[in-house]
């Protein structure tokens, strides 16, 4: 999954409204949650999406 940078996921324009944001969420879960072998994130360092660190949590625990 390309692109996952906190300016590019949630983008502003996600962040307009509360559905917009919900969408995208959705989005970023669909994306995270179809592959059945691996998952790769490609992210700038120190720059990831917020959802990339909540799932890195979850991965932990």
């Amino acid at each position: 999954m390309y692109g996952v940078n906190s300016a590019d996921l949630p983008n502003n324009r996600d962040k307009q409204t509360p559905h917009g944001l919900r969408e995208a969420r959705r989005s970023f879960y669909v994306g995270v949650t179809r592959p059945r072998k691996s998952l790769s994130l490609v992210f700038q360092e120190h720059h990831h999406s917020p959802w990339v660190y909540e799932l890195a949590q979850r991965s932990k625990g």
